[in-house]
């Protein structure tokens, strides 16, 4: 059985690049009063820094399990293909 991850490592980039991005965008926001423009331009951007850390973070604990049998996916939710389930198809193109 071979088992696939992402290592903390390569990892580490992305998760400072969102929190990084959480902090220049979250602070002016949280400094300012309620209603100000920078909750409407700011916003955006950090919820934008938030669903990509969240990404990240989702990604990191996705294991891949393969085996002779089948290919198992772990992460959020389980899903599995047995390998004698998937086929080839053949594509063509025509110049």
């Amino acid at each position: 059985m071979s088992v696939h991850h992402y290592p903390t490592k390569a990892m580490m980039g992305d998760y400072v690049r969102a929190a990084f991005g959480l902090v220049l965008t979250g602070t002016p926001i949280l400094l300012s009063p309620p209603g100000s423009a920078a909750l409407y331009i700011l916003g955006p951007l950090a919820a934008l820094f938030l669903v990509f850390g969240a990404r990240t973070w989702l990604r990191h604990r996705t294991v891949v399990e393969a085996d002779d049998m089948k290919v198992v996916v772990r992460g959020l939710w389980t899903s599995e293909l047995a390998w004698s389930d998937m086929r080839s198809e053949e594509h063509t193109s025509e110049l």
